[in-house]
This record gives structure tokens, C-alpha cells and sequence, in this order.
């Protein structure tokens, strides 16, 4: 697909199941005539089949049909290897239905009688996320040789992130992604390279934290040979190594002042200095950075250098923690089944673990999420995962009330990992999905020693 193509482009399928002739005919034309491909089912056992047998990106279903009614099609709906969104029709009276369907995994639903208009912006709102999502999907299949990261989302936040990579991607500008730890701002990060017009080059990715601070410079910009000891060669940096491509910096935040000031230099002319040479290089490397720190207070302290803070923030993404886009975890968790069950015969989760999937706090984000699920799938082998299959801090998270306020919740929570994993900071690090330095100031701001040992 051509990135010159509008996202409208993108085919979007939809199944319609509705008793009353007249309405099922109504709701296909309306909807073949804002382009999309209709299917139709008399009543919800013709869906059901329907669904056997095709894919379909969207079911739109009446409650209440002869046979299997609404629910039966949404369970099928979402029992499907890829589920799909649901919408039901219901009557004014069958509301609570509705809301209990929207427990069960419904999109969202609309009541009879309705507004034509209102159903088709319902459907437009949904289509959006399904053609970003499809876009994703066709970007990694065609990228040869690039590892495939995808994007799994439902959620409305995550639908407007996804916009925004959309219209930003064709620009050269610098892209800071913030976020917390886990949340997935290095996808974003090769999702936007994807979607540019350097998709055909490299990208190239840096975690700032894990590369000592004495040595960050000439991994970024370079070294000449006998620059240093051990410098035994030339080689060049990061930034001439993404020359044409992309270059992702996350922990920016990280960085040292002088550093900060090697990079705003490179972002003002577009040349690198490689540690030990007088000679300058010119690069042509789009610059995306991130990080899960507050580089606003950072500034204030002095900290970083607030010139190169508006020369990375031409575009800003703000990534939302999971705690904030709930109905993304199914969508994930099935994502991390798939993954993980290569070598088992899981067939899914009981109700309740869903339920406790969706409760707990995530403070380590996406990461910690697929942490959970290898888990269990590991411990669970076959048949469906049970609430004794997750690690034990989800468990215990679903014993107790515990506090209240999101600070207590994470502080509680790490606590309680840090004493399952025998006060063994990295281990701790890892389960939650964060870096050892990100846990290390949580940990510090709780006033707990840090383990300096383990760095």
C-alpha cells in the first residue's frame, strides 16, 4: 500500500445481523454507500456461521433475534483467532443487556430507534482504528528483513496516538515520545520510521541507560583510533551509522550536559564530530527520542539544556499507561498467548482472570502485562489459565483492597515484588518491565537503599 494512499482507502468489512428485513437492508446500503464491505445475516445463527467461515473487521448485530441472539454473536465474535470490535442494536428497554454485553467485550452499543447518522459516526470512530491498526499490519508485511514489532490496541487513547504517528511520520522533524517505562514508546518509535519515507533505511535504537556515561559519546557521535584507551580502531557513531534512516535515543533524559551539547549541535548543522577528530562529518538522520522522565523539571534544575529540549520536541507523543487505556489489555493478552503458546496447547483465560487482568495497576506497563502471561501460559501448558497460573503479586493484588491512592498502589506493589524476588533489585527491575535506574529512583523516593552492587 502506498503511504500516499488515504487511510479511507484501506478496505474495512463488516457484518451485519439483523432480523427485520427492512433494517438489515437499510444498514447495508447506508453502509456500502460510505464504502465499506457489507455482508449481511438474517439472524444471529447465520452470523455465527458467517463468522466461521469469513474474516470480517467489524460485526454489527441486533440483541435480540430469533435463535442465538446478540451475545451468542459477540461471543463468537470474540472467540475468532483475531477478534473482532462488536456493536449491538438493542431496544430502550434492553439497555441493561447492552451494558452487560459491554462487560463481555462489546465495542459499544446503540439504542433503537436511532439516528442513521449517529450509527454511521459510531461506525467511522471504530473503522479509524481498524485501518490504523491495518496500515500497522501491511507496513510490517512488506518491511523485508525488519523484525516484526506490532502495535495491538483498541482503546480510543491509543487510536489518537496511532493518528498522530499517522501525520507525522511523512516529516523529517524530531519526535519526543514520553511516557512511563513499558509502555511502548520504542514501537511508536518504529512505527513513525515505518510510515516515513525512510522506511527503506535503517533504524537504529539506543537505550541511553544502558551504556556507561564515559562512554555514551563516542558510541553516539564516534571515535577516531587512539582516542582513548582501548579505542583501537575508527568507528563511526550511532547518528553516521543512521545516516538516510532513523535514530531512536531512548532515556534522553539521561544524557549528560555535555553530551546534550554535542547533540544540539548535530540537530543545528546536521554534522557529527567524531571523539579525537577536527574533521567534521555531515548525517542525515532523523533524530526520535524518549524517555519516562519529566524533562520540563529537569530543566528547571538545570539539568537539561532546555535549547535542546525544543529542538527534539518539534512533534510531541505523549504515551498513556496501561492503567488508562483498559480495554487494550484483552486485545494484548490474547497477543501474548499467541506468542507464547508456540509450544503449549492453551486455549485461553477463565472469566475471573481477564477480570483480574483488567483490575491490577501495572505499574511496569505492556511489559510487565506479557511478563504475567508468559508466566502462566508456562505454568498453565494446556486448557484455560486459571487465577493460580499468574504470578503471585497479581494474586495478591486481587486478595486485598490494599490503598488507595495510584503512589500507594505502585509503592505497595513494588514492595511486595521486591520480597517475592528475595530483595534482588534486577530481578525486581525486570519482572515489572522497567530499567535497574528507573526502579532505583522509585525506590530512593520511597527512602529504601538502592543496591548500587547490582549495576
Amino acid at each position: 500500500m502506498s503511504l500516499s494512499a488515504t487511510l479511507k482507502d484501506i478496505p474495512v468489512a463488516i457484518l451485519v445481523a439483523e432480523d427485520d428485513p427492512d433494517m438489515r437492508d437499510l444498514l447495508a446500503q447506508a453502509l456500502g454507500e460510505e464504502g465499506y464491505a457489507v455482508a449481511t445475516a438474517k439472524d444471529g445463527d447465520e452470523a455465527i456461521a458467517r463468522l466461521g467461515q469469513d474474516e470480517f473487521d467489524l460485526v454489527l448485530t441486533d440483541l435480540k433475534m430469533p435463535g442465538a441472539s446478540g451475545m451468542d454473536v459477540l461471543k463468537a465474535a470474540r472467540a475468532q483467532f483475531f477478534p473482532c470490535p462488536v456493536i449491538l442494536m438493542t431496544a430502550f428497554g434492553a439497555v441493561d443487556s447492552a451494558v452487560m454485553a459491554m462487560k463481555e467485550g462489546a465495542y459499544s452499543y446503540i439504542t433503537k430507534p436511532f439516528d442513521l447518522e449517529d450509527l454511521l459516526i459510531l461506525v467511522t470512530e471504530v473503522a479509524e482504528q481498524i485501518r490504523l491498526r491495518k496500515q500497522s499490519e501491511r507496513l510490517l508485511s512488506s518491511a523485508g528483513g525488519d523484525t516484526p514489532f506490532p502495535i495491538v490496541f483498541r482503546s480510543r487513547a491509543f487510536t489518537d496516538v496511532m493518528k498522530l504517528v499517522h501525520e507525522l511520520a511523512a516529516s523529517p522533524a524530531t519526535v519526543l515520545i514520553t511516557g512511563e517505562s513499558g509502555t511502548g514508546k520504542e514501537l511508536i518509535a518504529r512505527e513513525i520510521h515505518r510510515q516515513s519515507d525512510r522506511r527503506s533505511q535503517v533504524f537504529k535504537a539506543l537505550d541511553v541507560n544502558a551504556i556507561p556515561e564515559t562512554l555514551i559519546e563516542g558510541e553516539l557521535f564516534g571515535h577516531a583510533k587512539g582516542s582513548f584507551t582501548g579505542a583501537d580502531r575508527d568507528k563511526a557513531g550511532l547518528l553516521e551509522s543512521a545516516n538516510g534512516g532513523t535514530l531512536f535515543l531512548d532515556e534522553i533524559g539521561e544524557l549528560s550536559l555535555a553530551v546534550q551539547a554535542k547533540l544540539l549541535r548535530f540537530l543545528q548543522e546536521r554534522v557529527v564530530r567524531r571523539v579525537g577528530e577536527s574533521a567534521e562529518r555531515a548525517v542525515d538522520a532523523r533524530l526520535i527520542t524518549a524517555t519516562n522522565r519529566d524533562l520540563q523539571a529537569m530543566m528547571a534544575a538545570g539539568q537539561f539544556r532546555e535549547d535542546l529540549f525544543y529542538r527534539l520536541s518539534v512533534f510531541h507523543i505523549r504515551v498513556p499507561p496501561l492503567r488508562e487505556r483498559r480495554e487494550d489489555i484483552a486485545p494484548l493478552v490474547y497477543h501474548f498467548l499467541r506468542k507464547y503458546n508456540k509450544s503449549y496447547r492453551v486455549e485461553g483465560f477463565r472469566a475471573d482472570v481477564l477480570d483480574a487482568l483488567a483490575d491490577f495497576h501495572w505499574p511496569g506497563n505492556v511489559r510487565q502485562l506479557e511478563n504475567a502471561v508468559e508466566h502462566a501460559v508456562i505454568l498453565r501448558k494446556a486448557g484455560l489459565i486459571q487465577k493460580k497460573d499468574l504470578p503471585e503479586w497479581v494474586q495478591a493484588a486481587t486478595r486485598d483492597g490494599g490503598p488507595r491512592t495510584l503512589d500507594e498502589i505502585e509503592k505497595n506493589h513494588i514492595l511486595k515484588l521486591l520480597q517475592e524476588c528475595g530483595g534482588n533489585q534486577s530481578r525486581a527491575a525486570r519482572i515489572l518491565g522497567i530499567n535497574r535506574r528507573t526502579l532505583s529512583r522509585k525506590l530512593k523516593s520511597y527512602g529504601l537503599p538502592v543496591d548500587d552492587d547490582e549495576f
